[in-house]
């Protein structure tokens, strides 16, 4: 039976941008959906669906939550986790 690690690594390997997204979440310690669809050239639409996603499986957090525009995000330790096992 997988551990939680390999469902999320599964997951996360299964859509390119949320590879793009977690990687450039790493690089930057902390970014705005704004500069993750900047720096990574994904559709806004596309960024904001994959930070739902991955936020849903705890690989990052919205340290800015009750805001409507200007969100911050992170990576979780899962995400480091699992991002220390994306080749």
């Amino acid at each position: 039976m997988p551990n939680d690690t390999s469902v999320s690594l599964g997951f996360v390997l299964a859509a390119p941008n949320r590879i793009k997204i977690i990687k450039e979440l790493q690089r930057l310690e902390r970014a705005t959906p704004t500069q993750i669809s900047q720096e990574t050239e994904l559709l806004p639409t596309n960024v904001s669906r994959a930070l739902g996603q991955l936020e849903s499986r705890n690989l990052i957090k919205c340290l800015t939550s009750g805001l409507r525009k200007g969100k911050l995000f992170e990576l979780t330790e899962e995400g480091r986790t699992v991002l220390r096992n994306v080749k």
